[in-house]
């Protein structure tokens, strides 16, 4: 008994729980700090295409168009909601994030994707701080942003070209349609 208590006040077992308290109030700080930065706005671009001509395509037509080039990232329709499977790496551990979302056109050329769930690794995570991870760690393509104030991913289509045919999309109407501007090089 008198050699236990004689190992544990030995000086090492000190400087140990010192050590140990010194990292949790590091990554206690770490945590405040990413839950708590300052929300960003962003601006939408805005864009404009001369035509009289429109293309109305069905949801069913939508979904073979809009692909994911990424091994990591699906995208899938199903009940007019737009789902975002993502496999991503965290400290060595895979991740699964799922997210359900809800097309909207803000803008011409924009397309909102309004965030409904999202779970991250099924963590008990709000929707705001989950966001606030995706915000930092997500590694979202270039026209894609996240506005974490309305809770959604703003995604710039722009003005697409399909050889010499330009398209715009302008509005998803209650049908689930999406209408478009066409203009063909004639």
């Amino acid at each position: 008994m008198d050699i236990m208590i004689k190992a544990i006040k030995h000086p090492v077992w000190f400087i140990l729980f010192i050590l140990l308290l010194c990292i949790n109030i590091y990554s206690i700080f770490w945590a405040r700090q990413i839950f708590s930065e300052p929300l960003q706005m962003k601006t939408l671009p805005t864009f404009e295409m001369d035509s009289k001509d429109t293309m109305i395509l069905s949801e069913k037509t939508i979904k073979h168009f809009i692909t994911m080039d990424d091994k990591n990232t699906k995208i899938k329709f199903k009940d007019h909601f737009i789902w975002i499977d993502a496999k991503s790496k965290f400290m060595t551990l895979d991740v699964q994030t799922k997210i359900k979302t809800t097309p909207k056109v803000i803008a011409p050329g924009v397309l909102a994707l309004n965030i409904e769930r999202i779970d991250i690794g099924r963590l008990p995570l709000s929707k705001q701080k989950a966001l606030r991870i995706v915000d930092k760690y997500g590694n979202l393509p270039k026209e894609v942003t996240l506005d974490e104030e309305n809770k959604r991913f703003i995604y710039t289509l722009g003005i697409q070209e399909i050889g010499d045919t330009k398209i715009l999309l302008k509005k998803i109407d209650d049908e689930k349609a999406w209408h478009f501007d066409l203009k063909i090089k004639e």
